[in-house]
């Protein structure tokens, strides 16, 4: 984990969610996750149900599309690739 400026005198817990620590409870605490990425796409709304709040730090808009579902219509598939492909140039161009 990189070291922040600061981490040093934080008194609560500090781990990264691939090491996930299962013997800390979430209940009543102010939770902060750092990064937007899979991970947290996933875990926030978790944590959100437990702790008292929940703070999010990001660089970056993490955007995520519905998954192309074979038992959806053909018109529904097709709407579906036609906006990630427009996410996808949408993310291009604010890169470039």
């Amino acid at each position: 984990m990189r070291v922040t400026e600061g981490v040093d005198s934080f008194k609560g817990e500090i781990f990264h969610s691939s090491q996930w620590r299962h013997d800390i409870s979430l209940q009543r605490k102010k939770v902060v996750v750092v990064g937007n990425g899979c991970s947290a796409t996933q875990l926030v709304p978790k944590i959100a149900v437990e702790a008292e709040s929940v703070t999010q730090f990001i660089r970056s808009q993490h955007v995520s599309s519905p998954q192309i579902m074979t038992n959806e219509s053909m018109s529904t598939n097709v709407a579906i690739i036609r906006i990630q492909r427009l996410l996808n140039g949408i993310r291009l161009h604010n890169h470039c």
